[in-house]
């Protein structure tokens, strides 16, 4: 804690020097994220956009420290909200094309509560994707009265290679994408309305030769699988499992470099494990799957360490969902032989075989050699959960 006050006095003597720094406004801003302090943080990301209109950062965390908000109950103070509003209005004034800041300015009306034209900025973005992408269909197919509906969705994990298969499908001709990867309507903004959700998708009007889908790493761990096949019965999903103990330390260290947490990931795994030990994992999962309601370490721990117990959200969406709209692919197979993984899910959607050049991980993570100890801890905790996911669906995972 100490060399954070050193940190954010070193910013702040930087600012009294140079109070255009956008760089020293972001890093304080994510300082203060660290520390749960998102009004300090999201004052600092809307000076550091009015400094430097250009740099793509703090739009990106502006949106995450929105999404923290929301996902821990708290809120930022209105007048905050309508600064943000004015600062990123003047900087689309002077880049029309800049589509960064035309999501943040989606999210930010999405919060003060103005869908509609929080609607219409997420179909701009979509239409300059589909522009840049496809631009015959635009020119000939679109049409804003259209309300296409997603086909498939990536649900989850998250550092699981999600991004990068993502990535990997709408570079398909034949698939679209949508606004942005992660939208967490059903995880988190269900009472936005289902015409804010299929703003974000492209409004073609002949979509039946095209395939349209979303990212959500979340929703395996903490949406309801009844919300979303009542919008959408046909819909196809993809998850992706992979070895807990190598995605719970991922998490870990993502978390860290995002400005979540300031301790040291054997502290985690230990209040983690403590934790479990006196909570029942399947009934968290039953209920929801949302624990985050503050900062605490303990919370944080068990945000790492809980969605890597696959088997009970597995069957939670098994239980719903038909078994062969569901397909379950292993993060490693991911990892090793893309093509075919690519291929298995061209298949599954329907579409056909489409060679990319290269297969570039889009999401890598990287951090300091662990501690045999801490994996041996991990893979102890995780083995038992690991043997039921693999007799309930019958195939062989080899985790170690």
């Amino acid at each position: 804690m100490t060399n954070l006050k050193e940190l954010i006095s070193h910013y702040e003597k930087a600012l009294l020097i140079q109070p255009s720094n956008a760089k020293a406004h972001h890093r304080l801003a994510k300082i203060y994220t660290s520390q749960g302090d998102f009004e300090r943080s999201f004052h600092q990301d809307v000076t550091a956009i009015q400094a430097n209109p250009t740099s793509y950062l703090p739009y990106s965390h502006l949106k995450f420290i929105l999404f923290c908000t929301n996902h821990l109950n708290q809120s930022i103070d209105s007048d905050q909200i309508e600064t943000a509003i004015q600062t990123v209005r003047q900087s689309i004034n002077c880049q029309l094309d800049f589509l960064p800041a035309w999501l943040l300015l989606g999210d930010l009306l999405s919060q003060q509560g103005n869908i509609e034209e929080a609607i219409s900025c997420y179909r701009h973005v979509s239409y300059q994707k589909v522009l840049q992408s496809h631009p015959k269909l635009t020119k000939q197919h679109w049409n804003y009265q259209q309300s296409p509906k997603p086909d498939f969705i990536i649900g989850g994990l998250c550092k699981c290679g999600t991004t990068s298969l993502y990535q990997y499908l709408t570079t398909h001709p034949q698939v679209l994408t949508a606004a942005e990867k992660e939208i967490y309507f059903f995880s988190h903004y269900l009472n936005r309305g289902l015409s804010w959700y299929l703003a974000h998708f492209p409004s073609v009007q002949d979509s039946s030769n095209y395939t349209l889908g979303e990212a959500t790493p979340l929703y395996l761990a903490v949406t309801n699988p009844e919300d979303i096949i009542k919008s959408f019965p046909k819909i196809k999903l993809i998850f992706l499992l992979r070895n807990p103990t190598e995605r719970t330390i991922s998490s870990f260290y993502q978390g860290q470099a995002i400005g979540v947490g300031q301790y040291s990931l054997e502290d985690m795994v230990a209040i983690a494990l403590e934790q479990a030990q006196n909570l029942s994992i399947q009934d968290f999962f039953n209920s929801g799957g949302k624990l985050l309601n503050d900062y605490s370490l303990d919370e944080i721990s068990l945000v790492h360490l809980l969605p890597s117990v696959y088997i009970y959200m597995i069957r939670k969406w098994m239980n719903v969902f038909p078994k062969e709209q569901i397909l379950i692919l292993k993060s490693e197979d991911l990892y090793a032989n893309p093509s075919a993984v690519l291929s298995q899910s061209y298949r599954f959607l329907e579409l056909p075989n489409y060679d990319l050049p290269n297969y570039h991980n889009a999401n890598p993570g990287t951090y300091s050699r662990v501690s045999g100890d801490v994996r041996r801890k991990l893979a102890d905790f995780f083995q038992p959960y690991n043997q039921e996911l693999e007799a309930y669906l019958g195939r062989k995972f080899d985790w170690e």
